[in-house]
């Protein structure tokens, strides 16, 4: 049993793109997938949108999978392994959990095989987030932002539909910066551009990529 975390702040696209990579391996390469949503809010919303594209969908509510509830995600995903026995566990956090925590936990499970994390990063708002990042410099902090994508195997520069020339460019020297060992995809998670390499990678995290 293998998972991915999808990261990334609120309004970056993850639960578009947790709906098109279910949606991609369950019905075009045969793969059973469970799909975790973690909201720290009353309502998980999220869990209801990926419910209304007929994909099932666990949820985790009242506080971050990464801090305050790790003992009900060790919990869930033994329950999914004897109940679902899905092959992949997809992991939608809060935007302000750190993919590396929520690693950690994961490891300590002996079912989950390997973890790998995506973090989605909205080219549009490009201006908020280098300012974000340079502000906690400022004050001798790390930012989450710089956290999340320190923790990424894959980091997907989203929205290059929407954003500029300039923004997507910006942010993808932003990326490459804060993580030269990740995979970088420009991606959208609206019109699927980036979604074969995207899956590719997951198939290739589930052994048996193209080619194998």
């Amino acid at each position: 049993m293998k998972m991915l975390i999808l990261g990334g702040f609120l309004g970056s696209g993850k639960t578009t793109t947790l709906i098109r990579i279910g949606k991609a391996l369950a019905s075009q390469y045969g793969q059973r997938v469970a799909i975790i949503v973690n909201d720290c809010g009353e309502v998980t919303i999220d869990g209801k949108i990926v419910r209304d594209y007929g994909l099932d969908v666990t949820e985790i509510g009242s506080g971050c999978i990464c801090c305050t509830v790790a003992g009900s995600l060790v919990t869930t995903l033994r329950s999914l392994k004897e109940g679902f026995k899905p092959s992949l566990i997809l992991v939608e956090p809060t935007g302000v959990a750190i993919p590396r925590q929520i690693k950690d936990v994961a490891a300590a499970e002996r079912e989950v095989e390997e973890v790998s994390s995506v973090v989605l990063m909205d080219a549009s708002r490009y201006e908020t987030m280098a300012g974000l990042i340079r502000s906690h410099r400022e004050e001798g902090f790390k930012s989450l932002l710089e956290k999340q994508m320190e923790a990424a195997d894959v980091i997907l520069v989203n929205k290059v539909d929407i954003a500029t020339e300039e923004q997507v460019r910006r942010t993808e020297e932003m990326v490459r910066q804060a993580n030269p060992g990740a995979q970088v995809i420009l991606f959208s998670a609206r019109t699927g551009q980036g979604i074969e390499e995207l899956t590719g990678f997951i198939e290739g995290m589930m052994g048996h990529g193209r080619g194998s």
